[in-house]
């Protein structure tokens, strides 16, 4: 029966300084055959900043600096393995990360360029490209040879759960102490807790569910909250994208990121039980066309008058990849605590173009007209 943690913070330091705690609790209890707590998933504040925790809990544990490797001492693991797949491909590239953070020779990294060359010749789909048996077993043999405990941290950008155990060769069972700790929630992705729920009853390694909470006794405003943890999301997009559009990206800010997510919450929010927004095909036609983009290059030297418009086009999209909207979530069951964010604004309704957003000063102080506000 897979444990539920609840742990309680107002901030993503606070959050993953409690979950540390957890897994060093949990790794001091007696261990059994049949012990299952070894992989944990941590939903966030009911999806909000679980991968920014994570993050935080392995910026915290990397042994590059002496900082880090005295406090991965003190959880009594010897090697932390950080695997950020937000941006979901396959298993094989999972594997593959891992792969090359174990730092396994090169004949066998070959291995992986060697199948990916026939798959492309047999036009296998990227997505559909599993992992492979033979690295599996060298990636066994080497955590056997090695004798060390692993933390693993995994950022999982698919829609099921993935046994790290199958899939990278981790001792995930029994007497092994090695512990996973990972997420679906990331970027603007927010899972419904009911996907994530069946997603890991399908396969059912999981051990345990950490949930976040502000303390009960908390009096601050509970909005304070949520907009601090928008933020986070926006500023874990903001990275990558500075990072995969440079030196052309104009959306480095968190600020301008959480402006665009909280824009399309506003749709969500207006027109979620009659209009099918599509986000993964026309979201950036929305940023764009509304003029969302445009005011957040305002100021912006690097772009000209000719090529302001093609410019929008470029910023949007790209920015659109690197968010990872959920449109099931988003749309049809927009979450309450976020909705609250949505300014309300006068717009008209129409058959025929839906919602259309009245501009200031469009309709005169004391007009008959009738209108309505989201």
């Amino acid at each position: 029966m897979r444990t539920k943690v609840r742990i309680y913070a107002r901030t993503i330091d606070e959050a993953a300084g409690n979950i540390i705690s957890a897994l060093k609790k949990d790794t001091n209890e007696s261990r059994s055959v049949s012990s299952r707590n070894n992989v944990f998933y941590f939903d966030g504040w009911d999806g909000l900043g679980a991968s920014a925790v994570i993050r935080a809990i392995a910026e915290r544990l990397t042994p590059t600096s002496p900082a880090g490797k005295r406090a991965l001492a003190e959880q009594e693991f010897d090697q932390l393995i950080h695997i950020d797949c937000s941006m979901w491909e396959s298993r094989r590239a999972l594997q593959r990360a891992v792969a090359e953070q174990l730092q396994l020779p090169d004949h066998v990294m070959e291995l992986f360029d060697r199948q990916d060359e026939e798959d492309d010749f047999k036009r296998v789909p990227l997505g559909s490209r599993a992992e492979l048996p033979q690295v599996l077993r060298v990636m066994y043999q080497h955590k056997q040879k090695l004798n060390q405990r692993f933390l693993v941290i995994f950022h999982n950008g698919s829609d099921e759960e993935i046994d790290l155990a199958s899939c990278c060769g981790f001792p995930l069972s029994g007497y092994s102490t090695n512990k996973v700790l990972w997420t679906f929630q990331g970027r603007f992705q927010l899972k419904p807790r009911g996907n994530v729920d069946r997603a890991l009853a399908s396969t059912g390694t999981t051990d345990g569910f950490i949930s976040a909470f502000p303390r009960d006794k908390d009096k601050e405003d509970p909005q304070i909250l949520w907009s601090y943890l928008v933020q986070q999301e926006a500023s874990e997009v903001a990275a990558v994208y500075k990072i995969n559009t440079r030196p052309r990206g104009t959306i480095d800010q968190p600020t301008q990121v959480s402006k665009c997510f909280l824009y399309m919450l506003e749709l969500c929010c207006r027109g979620h039980q009659s209009i099918d927004y599509d986000f993964y095909t026309h979201g950036a036609n929305y940023w764009v066309c509304d003029g969302i983009i445009h005011q957040l290059q305002q100021g912006d030297g690097d772009i000209g008058l000719d090529d302001e418009n093609d410019e929008s086009w470029r910023v949007a999209e790209a920015l659109l990849r690197e968010m990872q909207l959920d449109e099931e979530y988003h749309q049809f069951l927009p979450p309450s605590h976020l909705a609250k964010f949505v300014e309300s604004k006068p717009y008209w309704t129409s058959p025929i173009c839906g919602f259309t957003h009245i501009l200031d000063g469009a309709i005169p102080n004391g007009d008959m007209l009738q209108f309505q506000h989201c």
